[in-house]
């Protein structure tokens, strides 16, 4: 009598369950679409732009050396003119408010320390210790409470001239 009782009590389970299971298929099947909202593609935007180009585009160096050992000193970097110019333009132009990466690909000399300073269309000197400071990895966002959107050059400082010069590198941007 005890088995009995056991099985109905599982069988009454069972059917709990398989009623529950097929409820929930009756209702799936029944489900009416009320709309549909499609959504459209939204092109990305640049935040940095360069007047450089890429590939074997290079920066101008204020300061092309050379340059004492020892010496204190900045150097401004900047693009080339653009065409029918002859004043250099800025080395990246920050058009949207937004955070951005850059990955240096050396390490500088010690004493050496690369910052964003805004352009100033004609310039070729920069001031130590202003700016941005660039360190590879470390973002920095334009806009907000980081600089302002807009144009830029690089101001490398140096405190005491390697003898060995400074090797050349380059700066990667993402975001």
């Amino acid at each position: 009598m005890l088995a009995c009782c056991w099985n109905l009590e599982r069988a009454k389970k069972e059917l709990v369950i398989a009623s529950i299971v097929l409820c929930g298929m009756i209702a799936s099947v029944y489900a009416v679409g009320l709309f549909t909202h499609n959504f459209p593609g939204i092109q990305a935007v640049s935040v940095l732009t360069t007047a450089c180009g890429t590939g074997s585009s290079k920066l101008i160096p204020s300061n092309p050396g050379p340059i004492p050992t020892g010496s204190t000193g900045t150097i401004l970097f900047n693009c080339p003119p653009p065409t029918g110019s002859n004043v250099n333009g800025p080395a990246l132009t920050a058009a949207a408010a937004a955070t951005t990466t850059p990955s240096v690909s050396a390490t500088l000399p010690t004493g050496v320390t690369l910052a964003l300073v805004s352009y100033v269309q004609g310039a070729t000197t920069c001031t130590a210790g202003t700016g941005t400071p660039i360190a590879s990895g470390t973002p920095i966002t334009f806009g907000g409470a980081g600089p302002a959107t807009g144009d830029y050059n690089y101001c490398m400082s140096y405190t005491a001239f390697p003898s060995g010069g400074i090797p050349a590198f380059s700066i990667t941007w993402s975001q």
